[in-house]
């Protein structure tokens, strides 16, 4: 983009960036795709070719320990909690995140369980569909299935 002069998705790339980034804690991160989302807003466009490369840096560090905390975590789980990876994809659906599609997929590897298809099967219909409100239903009733069949091992 930066090659072409095509800035008008960088925009739109720095602000989810600079959301992203302070969600995580990613506070520098946030900073500096703060001030490259307000440049390019701005027409300031002589400064991009020099924040970006900053930008690229402290998104690599991120990404690193990111890897980094998922590499330690990943061998410590030894399987995924169903409960978790619902809670998860409650929250996507909810604020309309497209991550709700992985996670999503997550929960099916986690729920192999026949008695769980049908209502993981609307809810990838729902989340294909875009329809989050409706996955959101369908995701009541497989967590209530779910607790139901808990209580019963109990």
């Amino acid at each position: 983009m930066l090659a072409h002069g095509d800035y008008a998705p960088l925009q739109t790339l720095a602000h989810n960036l600079k959301s992203g980034a302070a969600y995580i804690g990613a506070t520098p991160l946030a900073i500096l795709a703060g001030t490259l989302e307000q440049e390019l807003r701005t027409g300031r466009n002589e400064r991009i070719a020099v924040l970006a490369p900053d930008l690229i840096v402290a998104l690599d560090g991120v990404l690193a320990g990111l890897a980094r905390i998922d590499a330690v975590q990943a061998p410590a789980v030894g399987g995924l909690d169903a409960g978790a990876v619902m809670a998860r994809l409650r929250g996507f659906l909810e604020t309309d995140d497209a991550r709700a599609e992985d996670a999503l997929a997550e929960l099916q590897g986690v729920l192999a369980d026949p008695r769980h298809t049908a209502a993981l099967d609307a809810i990838r219909a729902a989340v294909d569909e875009i329809e989050y409100e409706r996955a959101l239903t369908h995701l009541d009733v497989l967590e209530h299935a779910v607790d139901r069949q808990v209580e019963a091992a109990s």
